[in-house]
């Protein structure tokens, strides 16, 4: 039997296999990678317009909002209260008008939260006019 010498051979490095293993493992995690969703609450803003804030419509309910989040119907104080109990209060407000329009009036330095908590109060017994009260720009 004859044996055939033996060749060194330097090693190779194979890439495709490594590269095949890359893209796996992308597409992995794009497909897996969860996403954040935010539930948008569409809202028509009002232009400010100094007619439009002494004018006041019999069929409206106004809601005032301080900086500390204490809510106020008309001149009732009511205080620092949750989404639910702000909703029975306006539903109670509500009842007696024909197509009410709830009228948010917030002090500049309100916390949002407190705004959108009115918002989603007011949708929560079904009221679908909201409308922000705006202070006229100054005049220079």
């Amino acid at each position: 039997m004859i044996s055939l010498p033996k060749r060194n051979r330097d090693p190779e490095i194979n890439l495709i296999p490594f590269i095949d293993v890359l893209l796996v493992i992308l597409i992995f995690v794009m497909v897996s990678a969860s996403f954040s969703v935010y539930q948008d609450i569409p809202v028509n803003l009002p232009t400010a317009n100094r007619n439009d804030l002494a004018q006041k419509l019999p069929s409206q309910v106004i809601l005032s909002i301080d900086a500390k989040g204490n809510y106020r119907i008309g001149q009732n104080l009511i205080g620092a209260v949750d989404a639910h109990t702000l909703a029975g209060i306006l539903k109670k407000e509500s009842a007696n008008l024909t197509e009410p329009l709830l009228v948010l009036a917030a002090d500049s330095k309100t916390s949002h939260h407190f705004v959108v908590d009115a918002i989603l109060a007011a949708q929560s017994i079904g009221l679908q006019k909201i409308s922000f009260l705006a202070q006229a720009p100054a005049q220079k």
